[in-house]
């Protein structure tokens, strides 16, 4: 189910376009002018009750280009929804007040990530605060947490500005955007809802009037501008409207596609060399001789000698040599290890999940372990390793994976052991968020010591068919969970008396006397008076036999 690969870099699916996207908002020189104005807003009404919401801003950022919101929520549980509260709303909207956002499955979708494009030629906006209206009903969101980019969405930053949502009632809730920010041309602005605790259909947030406000420090290009006359002429005339209309403009959205670039190559090296060599040569002599040899004279002489020969020789020559040693072939280093693994429902559980804090561990902690209290079995992965630094270190721990949703999975770490009875024992730091679908955090290790990186399912009995997880910094000399080994067993020596002795067969009706330990001469049969020859047999000799009859 795992295996290890080099490393490779992991982007979010929206990420590359936005690049591109901003390449395509390329214009000429602006004129300096400063002025304050709305630079996006979103009020959610060119949509249908049910249906997909309307994303697109109702101002174009002074750009003539609408914003397009992008968003990592489960489409199956987000939809528009009936509402008339007007809190947050920009004073001369006149769209009627009639349809907002709604979202379900809170704790499916934690976090849940709104990601706003601000995308300029040379850096337009500073100064700038994000701003909107939520109405919670049930197990809503309890956190909302302002991030942005400066690279067009390749990468994060906290802006460490965040709000506690209320239980109940509408209410208006505002972020400053960091001067960080300020005159990024790449920029975009990520509202992230983090705690929800439903897994319901029931919508449990409303988010209306969204507005991303500031200063505009440049004009785009001049272009034609109509001007009112009291003269008539023979072209087109003209006659301008003042009044203020947010008109939404159709504009070309960036549509996500996600292409990620996967390089396996697994390196694994065990060398197992068990040798049974087993040698065995009987060599079984069997010699049997039997020689009657009967001589009758003028003094009969009957002699009968029957001397068979066995001689069985059994030579086992038995060697077995049986080795069987799996060494995993490692030698410690520092270079990224690679994991790639997947959660099904025949992996180990813990009992309960971390809460999602947002705020992913770094060198040194600055966060605390937090456990959410669903109560609930969620199965896991666990992967250990042994420091072999000799100081501590830094562990940057990535997670990659396409699980989204119920799926959602999350990544800790924990120093010595991990207990699935007591989550928050021997913790160290987690990825503060489920990877969408990437996310990092870090450990500070000490020399010598163990680390043990878990990986869990946010949704109790739930599972996620790939992932992978890259660690950096940490040098060890084995591989995580090594699979145990075992010893194979000698092939036992034969033993001789087993074998059945080669039996020589005898003559017919001869029978055969085993050869004493010296062997007696013969002695001479004693002559007999003719005509009746009676031969004697000697002592210790068996009688003749007589011939076959014909």
């Amino acid at each position: 189910m795992r295996k290890f690969k080099p490393s490779r870099p992991c982007l979010l699916p929206f990420r590359p376009l936005l690049i591109v996207a901003a390449a395509s908002l390329l214009m000429s020189a602006v004129a300096p002018s400063t002025k304050a104005d709305l630079i996006a807003y979103f009020n959610f009404e060119d949509s249908t009750i049910g249906g997909s919401p309307d994303f697109t801003s109702e101002a174009d950022q002074g750009l003539g280009i609408a914003t397009t919101i992008m968003t990592n929520y489960n489409p199956a549980d987000i939809t528009t929804v009936s509402s008339t509260f007007t809190d947050n709303r920009w004073p001369t909207d006149v769209d009627p007040p009639l349809l907002a956002l709604g979202m379900a499955s809170t704790a499916n979708n934690s976090p849940g990530d709104f990601d706003i494009p601000l995308l300029s030629s040379t850096g337009l906006f500073q100064d700038m605060t994000l701003s909107f209206a939520v109405n919670v009903a049930g197990s809503g969101f309890t956190m909302a947490v302002l991030w942005y980019s400066i690279d067009g969405g390749a990468t994060f930053i906290n802006s460490g500005n965040s709000v506690v949502i209320p239980i109940s009632g509408v209410q208006i809730l505002s972020l400053a955007v960091p001067t960080a920010a300020n005159n990024q041309p790449l920029l975009v602005l990520r509202l992230e809802f983090t705690g929800g605790q439903s897994n319901g259909g029931n919508i449990q947030d409303i988010i209306d009037n969204i507005r991303v406000e500031g200063t505009i420090t440049g004009t785009p290009s001049p272009t034609p501008t109509v001007t009112p006359t009291t003269t008539p002429t023979a072209t087109a005339t003209a006659t301008p409207t003042s009044t203020a209309t947010f008109t939404p403009t159709p504009t070309a959205t960036a549509t996500a596609s996600a292409t990620p670039t996967t390089t396996a190559t697994p390196t694994a090296t065990a060398t197992a060399t068990p040798t049974a060599t087993a040698t065995f040569t009987p060599t079984p002599t069997a010699t049997a001789t039997p020689t009657p040899t009967p001589t009758t004279t003028a003094t009969p002489t009957a002699t009968a000698t029957a001397t068979p020969t066995t001689t069985a020789t059994f030579t086992p020559t038995p060697t077995a040599t049986a080795t069987a040693t799996p060494t995993p072939t490692s030698t410690p280093s520092c270079i990224p290890i690679v994991i790639e693994g997947s959660i099904d429902d025949t992996d180990p559980t813990q009992t309960d999940k971390l809460n999602r804090s947002g705020i992913p561990q770094t060198c040194p902690a600055t966060t605390t372990c937090a456990i959410f209290g669903d109560g609930l079995l969620h199965h896991y992965d666990s992967y250990t390793f042994t420091s072999t630094s000799g100081s501590t270190q830094c562990v940057a721990i990535d997670t990659n994976t396409a699980c989204m949703a119920a799926r959602f999975i999350f990544t800790a770490a924990y120093l010595g052991s991990f207990d699935p009875n007591n989550i928050c024992t021997n913790w160290i730091g987690d990825s503060g968020f489920s990877p969408d679908p990437d996310q990092a955090f870090q450990v500070e290790v000490p020399a010598g010591e163990t680390l043990v990186v878990v990986v869990s399912n946010v949704t109790a009995d739930a599972t996620c068919p790939d992932y992978t997880v890259t660690i950096t910094g940490l040098c060890t000399g084995t591989t995580p969970s090594p699979t145990p080994t075992s010893t194979a067993r000698p092939t036992p020596i034969p033993r001789g008396a087993h074998r059945p002795r080669a039996r020589p067969t005898p003559p017919p009706h001869i029978t055969p006397v085993p050869p004493p330990p010296s062997p007696r001469p013969t002695a001479a049969p004693r002559p007999t008076p003719p005509p009746h020859l009676t031969p004697v047999p000697t002592p210790s000799s068996p009688r003749p036999t007589p011939a076959p009859r014909p």
